[in-house]
Formats: C-alpha cells, structure tokens, sequence
C-alpha cells in the first residue's frame, strides 16, 4: 500500500520506509543518521581489513580516546588466570599483587569501572591480608562517594563483608 505525503506543495507516492521516514521529517537522502550504524566509508574501509587488523584498529582507537583503556585492559587480562580453578593459592596472590601494583594510585577512580571494580573485588577475595589492608586503606578514605557509585558500590560491600568491625569507618 503506497501512502501519499505533501512534499514541498506536491502530492508524492512514497513506499513504507519512505513514508515513515516523511512522517519523522528525515527524508531518504540515503545517508545514515549521525546515531545509528557508521558511515560508509568506514565501513568500506573495515571491510578491507582482515578481522585482526580491525580489532587492532579499535583497540588502537579505544587507547587513544578512553582514559585508563590499558590499565584496565591489562588488569582484566591478568583477573581471567586469577579466576581460574587451575591457578594455585600462591600464582593468585602473586597475580593479585601484580594486578594491585597496575592499580596503584588509580584504584578509587578505578572502582567506578565496571570491568575494574570486579578485579578489585576479586583482589579483595584473593589477595594476601597485606594487599586487603592496603585496597582497605586507599578505600576507606572515599567510601561515602563510591557507595553512591553504580559500581563502586560493589567494592564497598566487598570491603564490609571483608573487613573487621573495627576496620571499616562508622562501624
């Protein structure tokens, strides 16, 4: 069923995409909309490149444009041997301090990260009690504004449920 819509002062046959694309004011110019799909030409050009080289490519572009990309990037790599049943208790917390030494510095902006909060939770499960006492201590002092995180949250309540009682502040 073709639908008829008023275009600059003349009536226009239009089929369903077309008319439902009238109706939103948009047109058929055939470019994609800024929000939906990439345009043409980078598709083309992806096309071109074997599947490695695209992931390298947007490996590349999330490095260059997300802030902590590798440092998260190398903590999650480093958090699936640390997930393993095969690894043992000393490879965990040998993982766990490498992960933490990663971490260093950056671990409360971190926490706010979906991956990076799970890898410190993990650290927290893991690690050895001087590596939970160090993750406590750069916790405790931003507790308030990373319990009101989406994700950070989770590392609070890791941090509760691990700690004693005279540990965690307000307790």
């Amino acid at each position: 069923m073709a639908v008829m819509a008023k275009e600059q002062g003349k009536r226009k046959d239009l089929g369903k995409a077309d008319a439902s694309a009238a109706k939103r004011g948009k047109g058929n110019t055939g470019k994609p909309s800024p929000k939906h799909g990439k345009p043409a030409a980078v598709k083309a050009a992806l096309k071109l490149l074997s599947k490695k080289e695209q992931k390298e490519a947007v490996r590349s572009k999330k490095l260059k444009f997300k802030k902590n990309y590798a440092t998260i990037h190398g903590t999650v790599l480093l958090w699936e041997q640390l997930r393993s049943k095969h690894t043992t208790k000393e490879e965990k917390e040998k993982l766990v301090s490498t992960i933490l030494k990663k971490l260093q510095g950056s671990t409360v902006e971190l926490a706010n990260h979906h991956s990076a909060s799970r890898v410190i939770q993990w650290c927290l499960k893991e690690g050895s009690t001087a590596d939970k006492a160090r993750l406590l201590g750069q916790v405790k002092a931003n507790i308030v504004p990373l319990s009101r995180s989406k994700y950070g949250r989770h590392v609070v309540q890791k941090v509760i449920s691990m700690a004693s009682k005279e540990e965690v502040p307000g307790g």
